[in-house]
């Protein structure tokens, strides 16, 4: 993205975004899309963020509220679909509930006109699903699925394109203004 950016004349600057090669108050707006999910230190994140925002600038966080995810796949048991979920939401990712503390976090930054919108993420084909028909088989140490769970659970997505597979999950997008 950083390439193709630059090759439109865009300014592009790469970095870690714990430590942002930045001045302070040197940017109007700051934007992090789907990101927050994945660090290991989300609030140094975001106070860097604020730190490189300019007074009147604007922060927007995108990331999806892991705890709105949502799996049907018709003829698999509840307690491996739970379990898959369990684990998406807690293993798979450092922070799968960061998209609700959000809208905190910026305000005891002191950034000020919060506001949070959501729109949802419908799949209802499982080979869009971010890798969803090997979850059961990576993750059957974790969870104590065998190979009976990973058959049936393959077995069952394979037959579910027009029959009734849904992966929804919420996607929050929170803006804030510095003052």
């Amino acid at each position: 993205m950083a390439i193709r950016a630059r090759s439109r004349g865009v300014p592009v600057v790469v970095g870690d975004a714990h430590r942002l090669p930045l001045p302070d108050e040197s940017v109007g707006v700051v934007r992090a899309d789907r990101v927050l999910q994945h660090l290991e230190e989300p609030v140094v994140v975001l106070e860097e963020m604020v730190r490189v925002l300019r007074p009147g600038g604007l922060v927007v966080v995108a990331d999806p509220d892991q705890d709105t995810l949502s799996i049907s796949v018709p003829g698999v048991p509840q307690r491996i679909t739970s379990t898959v979920r369990r684990l998406r939401r807690d293993v798979g990712y450092r922070n799968g509930r960061i998209a609700s503390e959000v809208p905190g976090m910026l305000s005891a930054l002191g950034l000020t006109d919060l506001k949070v919108e959501a729109s949802a993420l419908v799949l209802t084909d499982p080979e869009l699903a971010f890798g969803l028909p090997g979850w059961v088989g990576y993750w059957a140490r974790t969870a104590g699925f065998d190979e009976a769970d990973d058959r049936l659970w393959r077995a069952q997505l394979a037959k579910t394109t027009d029959a009734g597979f849904i992966f929804a999950v919420t996607y929050l997008v929170t803006c804030a203004r510095k003052p």
